[in-house]
């Protein structure tokens, strides 16, 4: 695949497509992006290679960035990466204007969803169409910030990078003179690089939120939601999983109302914030009154005939606890909890956690 590539670089450069010393340029910035390891920190890495684009392009200003969701009206800029002229301008009033600009559309293209003819497409416009473009379209993006960078005088090139229909960012440039067809190439072979590599930092960051959100789900005892912006149930621990098939509609429209008002009776909600991944909230059950508790606890272990140390397992296990945890409150070992849930599901008559919390709420 490598050799392949190199090859093409080089028939470019023969064809003129590309000058010679472009080829060493691309090759080693696409090496540089494909690094893996301790060592290679994906921003770092894309910070050079959006100096090394503006070489490249011979451009006056070159920039790249990356949006996160925020909430339903708005988007922030996640990460950016400014070169050149204003860039202090671009820092500063970018994060703003994107801040402050509803979507779908604050500027050029859809955020949330780039059309599909834009994704991974390298775009440019000459400076007489960057200002029709300016004129036609009424955002203050374009009306504001680009004329005070000058950027709505100058020809502009582009290209959206996307993980299917998902941005990745906006990388591009702006100079005074038309940009060609060598330099819509070697933002192509750049954006290519750079759009392998956010795809694989995206993928780990997938990674390390839902290690996150599974530590969180076996960490915090009692029902517990993960609910999206929209009211949508993401992920819930086994109590919660249990108290959603007893009571489905119940449950989900609490959950909604929950998060439409940002309390509840029954919940408490709190943002939850992972990298990757969409807005959502942790929701969790308010603790039921101590009382109630023990009595379900204390019927439940005179029916099943439990010994005490089941019973005192049975009870960190309602509260939503995980064997190693239940362990660690008990002071015996994980195998141990494992044994004594074992003999639970026998006396209960049941075959995993879930049923068994839900017969604890149902029966007692």
């Amino acid at each position: 695949m490598e050799s392949a590539f190199v090859s093409y670089v080089s028939q470019m450069a023969s064809g003129e497509v590309l000058r010679r010393e472009d080829v060493d340029v691309l090759l080693d910035v696409r090496r540089r992006l494909a690094r893996v390891g301790e060592e290679s920190d994906t921003h770092a890495l894309v910070r050079e290679t959006v100096a090394t684009l503006r070489e490249l392009l011979g451009a006056e200003q070159t920039i790249a960035y990356a949006l996160a969701p925020d909430d339903v009206d708005h988007n922030r800029i996640d990460w950016m990466s400014a070169h050149g002229e204003h860039t202090a301008l671009w820092n500063a009033e970018l994060p703003r204007y994107i801040r402050q600009s509803p979507t779908p559309k604050f500027g050029l293209f859809d955020p949330s969803r780039p059309e599909p003819e834009q994704r991974n497409q390298v775009v440019a416009w000459t400076r007489d169409e960057m200002r029709e473009l300016v004129e036609q379209r009424r955002a203050p993006i374009l009306e504001d910030l680009y004329p005070r960078a000058g950027a709505d005088r100058r020809s502009q090139i582009r290209v959206l990078l996307c993980d299917g229909p998902s941005l990745l960012a906006w990388v591009g440039g702006w100079r005074e003179e038309a940009f060609s067809d060598r330099d819509a190439f070697a933002l192509r072979v750049v954006g290519s690089a750079m759009r392998r590599r956010l795809r694989l930092e995206r993928r780990l960051d997938r990674d390390r939120a839902r290690a996150t959100l599974d530590a969180v789900l076996e960490g915090v005892g009692g029902l517990v939601f993960v609910v999206g912006s929209d009211g949508r149930i993401l992920e819930a621990n086994l109590a919660a999983r249990a108290e959603l098939d007893r009571a489905p509609s119940r449950t989900a429209a609490e959950l909604a109302e929950a998060i439409r008002h940002g309390a509840h009776p029954r919940w408490s909600v709190s943002p939850l914030a992972l990298r990757a991944g969409p807005r959502c909230h942790l929701v969790i059950a308010r603790p039921e009154h101590p009382d109630s508790a023990v009595a379900r606890i204390d019927a439940a272990a005179k029916a099943w005939a439990l010994t005490k140390r089941q019973r005192q397992v049975l009870e960190k296990l309602a509260e939503g606890n995980a064997n190693r945890t239940i362990g660690a409150m008990l002071g015996i070992a994980e195998r141990t909890v494992e044994l004594h849930v074992t003999a639970l599901f026998e006396k209960a008559q049941v075959e995993n956690r879930a049923e068994l919390v839900a017969v604890l709420h149902t029966r007692f």
